[in-house]
């Protein structure tokens, strides 16, 4: 009875031990490299209140404007470039602040810099998000895949 007691305390110790993530430091060099937009859920808020939620899977291969093969690419010296097809790569520099990503677009758009926390990244999936769920705000959770 003993050893059975043993065996269901070190049973239940593994399957408490959360597995370990795959996820990388944020850094330049981990987001070094072509990321292609996978997925975007929004979230809709009323008054702080989820009030809707919609997801769109887009189609990495097609060029189509339903579903445009959107693509960001850093490079570890904190410069990138926006791709979308029917418009030439937008540049950009980027600061990472803790799990904070601001990317600037400089003069090219003046709505800029755009701030994302990162989520979570990996060696094949960056997650971004952005917005604000106070007020009638909205959030969105963009997932990008490693090209």
């Amino acid at each position: 009875m003993r050893n059975l007691s043993i065996l269901l305390l070190v049973i239940l110790c593994l399957s408490a031990c959360k597995k370990g993530s795959n996820n990388l430091p944020i850094t330049p060099a981990s987001l070094s490299g072509r990321w292609i937009r996978q997925s975007s859920t929004t979230r809709f808020y009323t008054n702080g209140k989820l009030t809707n939620t919609a997801t769109v899977t887009f189609n990495t291969t097609g060029n189509s404007f339903t579903n445009p093969n959107i693509a960001i690419y850093f490079s570890a010296q904190n410069i990138g470039t926006y791709l979308q097809p029917g418009l030439s790569g937008v540049p950009f520099t980027y600061v990472i602040s803790g799990s904070q990503l601001t990317i600037d677009f400089g003069s090219y758009d003046t709505n800029i810099p755009i701030r994302y926390t990162i989520k979570s990244v990996t060696s094949t999936q960056l997650e971004l998000v952005d917005g604000t769920s106070s007020g009638d705000g909205t959030i969105n959770d963009t997932v990008y895949l490693k090209d």
